[in-house]
């Protein structure tokens, strides 16, 4: 077999996972190896590699690899891993972390290097725990990574789903205080409701209806929380003039009333 069919099977497989909601990020983190330097380990997960400057040679055992700004790399775990970084310039990457069965080790180019590391940057940056519109922006930050990453390999279907997602999900987060329906989703993306539910169980393993509620409770969980709002307050906030039918929801949801949560 030859190299360029490895490539493109290995793609085949990790496109494949992506659209099956496998490949989901474990976190991303950023490295840095000094000119002429070398680092060994044995690696635990597999990984997206993104180098950002200068190069280095990635040895997986007896496969080397050149990294380099444009280049994206894919490392499995259970290898015993070489990095050597090159020439007289620091290595500078970016990896993203998953789980998964398939143990792919290949190379391929980026479309959009300068894009993609521009989104890992802003991925970096990023801290969800903070509150809830920051954790949605992570996954439309992380959506468009994937992207990015698929964009070169089957380019229509990969931006029209994830655009379409993306678009989708900003739109909740910016009128979950209005009257969101699938209709008024579908009408939005241009698309029929059943492709609209259809794309939210593929990528999110839920009803867009659902999404919107779940959407809605955490906001409400944010306000009640801090004490500054009552809880027919917080309700009218997040889209819901009948406090009681909040009430229910939000303890169907919960598992617990929204009043534990008012100080």
């Amino acid at each position: 077999m030859n190299r360029r069919t490895v490539l493109k099977d290995s793609m085949d497989i990790l496109f494949e996972q992506y659209n099956q909601g496998k490949l989901s990020s474990l976190g991303f983190r950023s490295f840095t190896l000094k000119a002429g330097q070398s680092n060994s380990y044995k690696t635990m997960k597999s990984a997206i590699i993104v180098p950002v400057s200068g190069r280095a040679i990635f040895s997986f055992e007896d496969e080397p690899f050149m990294a380099k700004r444009g280049l994206f790399l894919h490392g499995c775990p259970d290898k015993m891993l070489t990095l050597s970084a090159l020439e007289n310039e620091d290595f500078h990457y970016i990896n993203m972390y998953y789980e998964s069965d398939q143990h792919l080790l290949f190379s391929r180019k980026l479309k959009n290097p300068d894009k993609t590391i521009s989104i890992l940057h802003q991925i970096l940056k990023m801290n969800p725990d903070t509150d809830i519109k920051a954790q949605y922006m992570l996954e439309g930050l992380i959506a468009g990574y994937f992207n990015e990453i698929f964009s070169d390999f089957k380019p229509e279907l990969v931006y029209n789903e994830n655009q379409i997602m993306k678009d989708l999900l900003n739109y909740i987060s910016v009128n979950y205080k209005q009257s969101v329906t699938l209709r008024s989703l579908a009408e939005y993306v241009n698309e029929k409701p059943a492709r609209i539910s259809y794309l939210f169980f593929k990528y999110k393993r839920i009803r867009p209806i659902d999404y919107l509620i779940n959407y809605r409770i955490k906001i409400a969980t944010e306000l009640l929380r801090s004490g500054d709002y009552t809880i027919s307050e917080a309700a009218c906030l997040v889209g819901y003039k009948d406090a009681c039918y909040f009430s229910r929801i939000y303890k169907r949801r919960m598992g617990f009333p929204p009043n534990r949560l008012v100080k």
